[in-house]
């Protein structure tokens, strides 16, 4: 059967010259400006000024959280979080907040981390001054009405009781109940009414007063609005925040001892997945790598999907369908990193040889030490992005702005994500030298798993043992396997990203370059956008529609199957900022390509 019929693709180009690779400051495009500054109170604020901007958002970071929580009231920085929306004193109507955000095309929302809470919002521009004023009133003189205090014990009760099903929740207490006794994160973070029975007004105005001090807090604004303006008032409105000079809040750096053995947690989770997580704990202050981001070139080496790579490891030998690996920080004074591995049953059933083999791969890493290009790629991406990327805007995007604020330097604190200094080898060599068995907690999640022990809060079925003996052995000398090795060096990493002058002659694309029999060819030259970027797009239209449903099964196998075998080789790519899909319908099958127009 004749499968080709005709062959359309649609080429779009940049404005592009070659060139080496030297990038501006920032986008021609991009009007942003920014401004940080410190208020008389200690209060820290970040303005973002952008006109494209579409909504107005704030982001207020206080760095306390659950880990704060008294032993005899868990919960309460997240039952905190919840009656600060409940009226102040200046606006004592506990819908005021709610109704003028919605009135004004807005919304709000919060949450409570280990080591910081956030809250936000976002508004029309028209209605910013306004939200801000509310929004200030938070951190100033909060209402706690005793009449509402039941009422968000039971909201915060039900946020727990949603929960219960939810296996990222299940699975992160039961590793809470093995965490070393003592420690703060030892403990129950959401609040039930059980926890919080007995917290009163007096309770959340001395917890509010002790860590709710203005030298403990970043705010950030986004807005349209300029500079100035914003900088008018976030003073009016922000300054009056008590500065009780509350102290940096300091955190046990260990909160898993070390132990010669492999502590397995086996859990039967709700949704069947078959998945093995590695946690490593790490007594390090995290923030202070910034510049070199250790944990980020750690985690991309560990998660590589390339040649040589783990994962490509274990798919070779039918273990795993997919691997993931991130380092981050949990407070200022300690964060963990975790490896991901989705098993398939032969894995599950041989998770004991999968363990090896990770070993096999971290002693790999430790042998071939730090290598430079891996930090130069990285780095070379952040500025790629920094310049090209899409910051968004809005609430979400506030978050980011003010967490950043909180925990970095001020001066880096607008494009910390971006910035990469001198590689920093000791760092990356000290975060791998924690990655041993005896610095260990496994997650092993299969339904068909025998669990005899149940955990208080969640009632999630589970089962603890350590194992020593030959398996821990195995794993402080892993064998050495030659397939294993570092990434090679990307050659998917675009050299240049010059742009061409926009042409004299505007022509509204796309153009038809080719029509002949079998194939039209379309091109299309960007001149709005500035960036040095392409997209191909191709239809392979087959003679026959493939509608019935044998067919359409068969063909979504064989594309699953082409998506499946081109991953090794198009992974690199895919970290140089290029990304790929291969797709079917009734009327044959689609190819796009996207990514930097040097490389792709």
């Amino acid at each position: 059967m004749k499968l080709l019929r005709y062959f359309v693709i649609l080429l779009t180009f940049p404005l592009f010259l070659f060139g080496e690779l030297q990038l501006p400051d920032k986008h021609p495009l991009d009007e942003t400006e920014y401004k940080k500054f410190i208020l008389d109170n200690g209060l820290k604020v970040i303005l973002v000024s952008n006109p494209k901007y579409n909504i107005s958002a704030a982001s207020m970071n206080i760095k306390v959280g659950s880990l704060s929580d008294p032993e005899d009231a868990q919960g309460l920085a997240h039952f905190l979080e919840h009656m600060l929306f409940l009226g102040t004193e200046k606006y004592p109507d506990v819908e005021d907040y709610k109704t003028y955000l919605s009135n004004n095309g807005g919304y709000s929302n919060a949450y409570t981390a280990e080591d910081h809470t956030n809250y936000l919002f976002e508004v029309i521009h028209e209605a910013y001054e306004g939200a801000l004023d509310r929004f200030s009133q938070f951190f100033i003189a909060p209402a706690f009405n005793p009449e509402f205090t039941k009422r968000e014990v039971n909201a915060v009760n039900s946020e727990f009781q949603k929960n219960l099903e939810h296996d990222y929740w299940r699975m992160r207490q039961i590793k809470r109940t093995i965490y070393d006794d003592g420690h703060p994160s030892n403990h129950f973070e959401i609040g039930s009414l059980e926890t919080l029975e007995k917290v009163d007004r007096q309770v959340l105005l001395d917890f509010h007063k002790k860590y709710y001090s203005a030298n403990q807090m970043a705010l950030a604004l986004l807005s349209k609005y300029s500079i100035p303006e914003m900088e008018e008032w976030a003073t009016t409105y922000f300054s009056a925040i008590e500065n009780s000079q509350a102290p940096d809040i300091d955190y046990p750096p260990v909160y898993l001892s070390e132990k010669e053995a492999i502590r397995l947690i086996g859990v039967k989770p709700i949704k069947d997945k078959k998945e093995l997580a590695l946690e490593f704990p790490l007594p390090i202050e995290y923030y202070q790598y910034y510049a070199s981001k250790p944990e980020k070139i750690l985690g991309s080496i560990i998660g590589h999907e390339g040649k040589g790579s783990l994962l490509s490891f274990l798919k070779e030998k039918g273990l795993a369908t997919s691997l993931g690996a991130n380092g981050a920080p949990d407070t200022p004074d300690y964060g963990s990193l975790g490896i991901h591995i989705s098993l398939t049953e032969k894995g599950v059933q041989q998770y004991r040889d999968v363990l090896k083999y990770c070993f096999s791969y971290l002693d790999m890493l430790k042998q071939e030490g730090y290598q430079n290009y891996l930090f130069d790629e990285q780095k070379t991406m952040g500025k790629l992005e920094e310049v090209y990327s899409d910051k968004g805007e809005g609430a979400w995007t506030a978050i980011s702005f003010a967490n950043n604020l909180a925990f970095y330097p001020m001066e880096i604190a607008h494009r910390v994500e971006y910035y990469y200094g001198d590689p920093n080898p000791d760092a990356y060599l000290k975060l791998l030298s924690y990655l041993r068995p005896d610095n260990m907690l496994c997650v092993l999640s299969d339904s068909g798993q025998e669990t005899p022990l149940e955990e208080f809060w969640y009632k999630s079925k589970y089962n603890y043992e350590e194992i020593t003996g030959d398996i821990y052995d195995a794993l402080t000398a892993p064998k050495s396997y030659a397939s294993l090795h570092l990434p090679e060096p990307n050659s998917y990493l675009p050299e240049n990203a010059n742009l061409l002058p926009e042409p004299e002659e505007k022509v509204d694309p796309p153009v038809i370059l080719e029509d002949s029999k079998g194939l039209k060819l379309y091109y299309g030259q960007d001149v709005e956008f500035g960036r040095p970027k392409a997209s191909y797009r191709y239809k392979i239209y087959s003679q026959k529609k493939y509608i019935d449903l044998q067919s359409h099964v068969l063909m979504t196998l064989y594309v699953a199957a082409v998506n499946e075998s081109m991953n090794e080789a198009s992974y690199p790519a895919r970290l140089a900022g290029m990304d790929y899909e291969v797709a079917n319908d009734a009327e044959g099958i689609s190819i796009t390509v996207n990514g930097y127009s040097d490389s792709i």
